[in-house]
């Protein structure tokens, strides 16, 4: 038993440190622009007073969508409500994605100092416009019964692609968000994906072609 109780604590020693390396100096660590502040989780999270958006969230309630995808000839997707999108992983995303707001704006921050950043022009920025983005906010089970053969059943789609398999924000567990394809605290993969896109593994995990 004593055995045993020394290897599982060697495993954690190993893995814990790789877990953290993997924000550590990635997009996802905000400490790097310019600001005096080291803490990484501080720009997302916080022990006390969060908000109930994300567990402990420090941001406040986020960025709102105002338009998702739509497409008269993608009759399979059935855009989300207002209400929905609300109460998805979207509104955390463009809380820095939207490229507008400062993703030093937190609910309570460190002791040190946070510059005034905003995220810089490229592919990461967003807006609030996601008509021309992946569709979210919608349930996969639903769409895979109007796409009659287009879309892998659910179960075998986890089996490649666990974060469909979310159940986020207390939705349904097959709703489609932008952490079914993205893993924020996680970017061995980049930007941040599940599963390695190589010969388009990410999307044939859920799409027949």
């Amino acid at each position: 038993m004593k055995k045993v109780l020394v290897l599982v604590a060697a495993l954690v020693m190993v893995t814990a440190p790789a877990f953290a390396l993997t924000i550590d100096g990635s997009k996802h660590d905000l400490s790097t622009y310019g600001t005096a502040n080291t803490e990484l989780c501080v720009y997302c999270h916080t022990p006390h007073g969060g908000n109930t958006l994300a567990p402990l969230w420090n941001r406040g309630t986020g960025t709102a969508i105002t338009k998702t995808y739509n497409s008269a000839t993608f009759d399979m997707y059935v855009a989300p409500t207002a209400a929905t999108l609300t109460a998805s992983d979207a509104p955390l995303c463009l809380s820095c994605h939207d490229g507008a707001t400062n993703f030093n704006a937190v609910t309570n921050p460190p002791a040190a100092a946070l510059a005034n950043n905003t995220m810089a022009a490229g592919n990461a920025v967003l807006g609030t416009d996601l008509s021309n983005d992946h569709p979210i906010g919608f349930s996969y089970v639903d769409a895979q019964t109007i796409a009659a053969n287009e879309l892998a059943l659910f179960a075998d789609a986890v089996t490649e692609q666990p974060g469909l398999a979310g159940g986020l924000f207390g939705s349904a567990a097959d709703q489609m968000w932008c952490s079914s394809c993205h893993d924020v605290h996680n970017n061995a993969i980049v930007p941040f994906l599940r599963v390695n896109n190589a010969s388009s593994n990410l999307c044939l995990a859920c799409h027949l072609k």
